[in-house]
This record gives C-alpha cells, structure tokens and sequence, in this order.
C-alpha cells in the first residue's frame, strides 16, 4: 500500500508540473506555423516573427515561452519553408523544439488553395528533478536525477483557403511514445520500495477556420475559431477581430473553459507589427492571468487581393 501511495504522489507531481505538454498561443494568428505547417508562406511574403508567453502570472512553475520563426515562399509561392524555434519551462520541465516547415501549395480554382505542410523537429527534454520538493520524503527527492534527452518527431498540416475563408488542420507529435520510463528503487528508511517515473508526448491537434467580412474601406470583421485537442482533452477559442483603419487589429477572445482576453495588434509602419494578448482566466476559479507579446517583421512587400492578408 506504501508503495502505492508513493506512485500516486509521484504521478501527480508530474501531472501538475508536465500536464500542459506543447505551449499554449493566443497570438496564432500572427504566427500561425506555430500550430500548422501548412502556412509556411502563405502570406506571400517572408516574415520573421518573436514572441513571449507568461501564462498564469503568480503561479509557482507556470508556463514561460520564447518562440521565434521565420517562414517565406518561393517558386513563384508553389512552395513555403521556414524555421521554427520554441523553448518552454515549465515546472521541472524545459521542453525545446526546432522544426523545419516545408508547404507544397496546390491551386484548386481560381479562388481556392489548398496547402499540405509538413514539420520534421528535434525536441529537447530536460527535467530538473532537484527543482521539486517532497514535503514528507526527502529521500524521494534524492533518488530521483535529472534526465537530458533529445527526441525525433513530426508534423503535418493542411490548409484550404481563399481571399477570405481559411479552414485549417494541423497535427504536431505524430510519434506519440514515451520520452522516457525509468523504475527507482527507494532506501528503505523511505518507506517505499519504489516508483515508476514515466513521461509521454501525446499527439496535439489544432482545427481553424475563419472567414473576413469587409463591411468598409476601414473596417473588416474577421471571426476565427480554433479547437485545440490531445489525449481526449480539448479546449475551443473563440475570436471576434477587428481591422480599424488598416492600421490596427483588435479582438475578443473566449477561451472555453478558461474565460475571456483580448488581442491587438499595431502596424508600425508598413512592415513592422506588435502585438500583444491578455488571458484573464475568469471562468476558473482561481484567476490566473496571461500574458503574450509578438514582434513581427515583414522582409519584402508584395501587392495582394485578400482583404484580410495578415490576419489568418
């Protein structure tokens, strides 16, 4: 029974530490590689994009994440790639990815696209075991050593588009496999013979789809819908954006089960952009506010048709 109650203990740490497994975006739109191969290019120009997570500001080991791309197309835009960077710490987890994207772009009629990305990554596990506190076994926490290790994965993507309608499917961790399984064998003043210590990469899915309304020459309606899933656990964002002036986007999100926020982003000047997203986490109940900043940088212009160019 001990024993038992040891597995149990060590489990829910990891669980609590390690349970959100690939960062959380609110800003996606502005970087949408980020959850979808398939966009590689898909703006038609090369971009170069960084940005910042804080999630659940106040809280002990919350999510931190750094991300940073950069995508373009060429041969005449029949083909996307880029790069994509993502260090995230969480917990006693620092979880590092870097993936190539690659987009084939497939013209359907002359208002439809249908894209096909794909995202082979090398992820960087480290987990800093000595970060955790046991509260009523130390000798627990000594047995336990920090783990380094480095595995090969994959994603895939589609996307369906026009000059103003989008649906997209990306899939990230199609290797779905344990990182790493490790038995401890325990002293015996702890009073447990051992633990199991395992951790798993589950598949992550992310559905889009999003349509522009251009109601004025200075303002377009653009709402989006994103549904995030692995392991049987989803959540649903839904966006209302707003293009003021061809100048600034803002947008109200709702983020099912979590709460309400709100984004915006501000073109300064013709190929420079900040945004910025504010998660309140009002539906939990503890708040626990977040926070999310993207710079980007558009390496050339081109002219285009879509009315809402940008903004997918």
């Amino acid at each position: 029974m001990v024993r038992s109650y040891g597995i149990v203990i060590l489990w829910i740490v990891i669980y609590c530490c390690f349970g959100q497994q690939e960062p959380q975006y609110s800003l996606y739109q502005f970087n949408p590689t980020l959850i979808n191969p398939a966009y590689a290019g898909f703006k038609e120009m090369g971009s170069i994009n960084l940005a910042y997570r804080n999630q659940w500001v106040g809280f002990d080991g919350a999510p931190r994440t750094l991300m940073a791309s950069v995508n373009a197309p060429f041969l005449n835009q029949k083909m996307g790639a880029g790069i994509n960077f993502i260090a995230d710490k969480a917990g006693a987890r620092d979880f590092n990815v870097l993936a190539a994207n690659l987009c084939y772009n497939l013209k359907l009629s002359s208002k439809l696209t249908f894209g096909i990305g794909f995202a082979p990554n090398f992820q960087f596990f480290q987990f800093r075991y000595d970060k955790l506190e046991f509260k009523n076994n130390e000798a627990a926490l000594a047995a336990l050593n920090n783990i380094n290790i480095s595995k090969f994965n994959m994603g895939i993507g589609l996307l369906l588009r026009s000059k103003t309608f989008f649906f997209g499917y990306g899939s990230f961790n199609l290797i779905d496999r344990n990182v790493f399984e490790q038995t401890i064998t325990l002293p015996q003043s702890s009073g447990i013979n051992s633990i199991i210590v395992k951790y798993r990469m589950r598949n992550h899915t992310y559905i889009t789809l999003g349509k522009s309304f251009e109601i004025n020459e200075n303002l377009i309606f653009s709402p989006t819908l994103l549904l995030r899933n692995s392991n049987h656990i989803s959540n649903l964002d839904l966006n209302l954006n707003f293009f003021l002036k061809k100048v600034i986007w803002f947008g109200l999100i709702y983020r099912h089960p979590f709460g309400p926020g709100f984004l915006v982003q501000y073109y300064a000047g013709q190929r420079f952009k900040i945004g910025y997203a504010f998660d309140t986490g009002l539906a939990q109940k503890v708040r626990l506010n977040s926070h999310e900043i993207c710079l980007t940088y558009d390496l050339y212009k081109i002219k285009t048709n879509f009315i809402s160019p940008r903004f997918f």
